[in-house]
């Protein structure tokens, strides 16, 4: 670390570290498949991509899906509904 603090001297390519280079590439290609990480990170890549595509659009909209507005919207606390009404959603049914 004192002759190289930055280290910006590229050991890979020297002889004496040759061995050590070859060993350590050994151990990566034994624990990881690494065309099947490289597909995977390209199917992610282009994933997001086109997400991101298709959020430029400036159409927003709503992610949630709502079967049964009146019943299942119901079931969730949205912004603006006020406590007694989500607390009297909770109640179960009198008979």
């Amino acid at each position: 670390m004192a002759d190289d603090p930055n280290e910006e001297v590229h050991l890979a390519g020297d002889d004496i570290w040759q061995t050590e280079l070859n060993r350590m590439l050994q151990r990566v290609n034994e624990r990881w498949d690494l065309p099947a990480l490289s597909r995977d990170v390209v199917d992610s890549q282009r994933s997001r991509q086109m997400l991101h595509r298709s959020l430029r659009t400036e159409k927003v909209l709503d992610w949630e899906h709502y079967p049964n507005p009146m019943r299942d919207n119901s079931r969730q606390v949205r912004s603006g509904d006020e406590f007694p009404t989500v607390e009297q959603r909770g109640y179960l049914p009198y008979p």
